[in-house]
């Protein structure tokens, strides 16, 4: 195993960190849905069989079809509280990876000109710069000259300071992801019951806020790598050999705006998340089943509209022999004839 060093120290915290969450995930779903799959398919099925003995038996008032929504309401929010298969699919991959790979392609979208693969790589380069800038200045202090150490230190703590602020908001969102995701059997459950949705709704907010932190930091902190890279390229390309003890100004400035810029963006994304309003479409794991079945019952109607219609347009000539002499037989209404 390669130790850490400034060089490799974000592609292998990230690699840690995304290797220890998804097991996180996996093996805290996993604990809750084994230990509520058989109560929760007991009540189920208990609270189906008492409705359907009420219904019949007349002490419940509802119709067969709301019943019917009902019971596969429960079976997609039992899909998905218990199967690990179609939870990774739709929820891990859509507020994690999905996030994540939207950062990517917005960080190498925003740096084309460099050589970077994605937002690890982003900010790993932009910090060896940083870091070697800073080690030239430092090289070229000495026991009568000390400004250089000033200066090397000014550097230091202006790349560091937008490098581990963007990185700490990237790692600290996929630590409250694998989180939220880890416990999700529990607040799946919660559609069930009218008095919890909205332990759901915010759940679900938590979720959306935390992957805009995903997608909008690594779009902000393209912006700010590029500007870095900017600020420090011009000492970076000449080993530093020309730096003054006032070069080390625009760097600072550079770095105190891309860090306001990083803490603004991740409160919007924050807000955003927290003012996402589910109120309408906390049963989506069933709601589309009970829009399935009312499009059915739409179309059952149509058709007895249409057979209806065609019986009415039918020739005489199309019709049986004894349709034909019923027809003949019946008497005529001659007050229709009356002006």
């Amino acid at each position: 195993m390669v130790s850490p060093t400034y060089a490799n120290i974000i592609g292998q915290l990230t690699g840690q960190i995304d290797e220890i969450s998804k097991t996180f995930v996996v093996n805290g779903y996993q604990a809750l849905a084994s230990h509520l799959e058989k109560p929760l398919a007991g009540a189920c099925v208990l609270a189906l069989v008492l409705m359907g003995f009420g219904i019949m038996m007349g002490f419940i008032r509802m119709p067969s079809k709301d019943l019917m929504k009902l019971a596969l309401r429960m079976g997609g929010i039992y899909l998905f509280a218990m199967s690990w298969g179609f939870f990774s699919e739709y929820f891990v991959g859509l507020f994690v990876d999905g996030a994540s790979e939207l950062g990517g392609v917005l960080m190498k979208a925003n740096l084309s000109g460099l050589s970077v693969d994605g937002v690890n790589s982003g900010l790993q380069s932009v910090l060896n710069e940083v870091v070697r800038v800073g080690a030239w200045t430092w090289d070229k202090a000495s026991f009568k000259h000390w400004s250089p150490i000033f200066v090397a230190l000014m550097i230091y703590l202006s790349g560091i300071a937008v490098i581990g602020l963007a990185l700490f908001e990237l790692i600290i969102a996929k630590l409250m992801l694998a989180v939220c995701l880890s416990t999700a059997p529990i607040f799946i459950l919660f559609t069930l019951f009218d008095f919890t949705k909205s332990l759901f709704e915010r759940w679900i907010g938590t979720l959306a806020g935390f992957s805009l932190v995903l997608v909008f930091v690594s779009s902000v902190a393209s912006f700010c790598m590029r500007l870095i890279h900017w600020s420090v390229y011009g000492h970076y390309a000449n080993h530093a050999l020309d730096i003054g003890l006032s070069d080390w100004i625009p760097i600072l400035l550079v770095a105190a705006f891309c860090v306001m810029a990083l803490l603004e963006v991740t409160a919007i994304a924050k807000s955003i998340g927290a003012s996402c309003s589910t109120s309408n479409g906390t049963a989506m794991l069933g709601g589309f089943i009970g829009g399935a079945i009312g499009a059915s019952q739409k179309a059952k109607e149509a058709g007895s509209q249409s057979q209806e219609t065609l019986k009415q347009l039918v020739p005489a000539s199309a019709k049986s022999p004894v349709q034909v002499y019923q027809a003949s037989r019946a008497p005529l209404n001659l007050q229709s004839f009356r002006g």
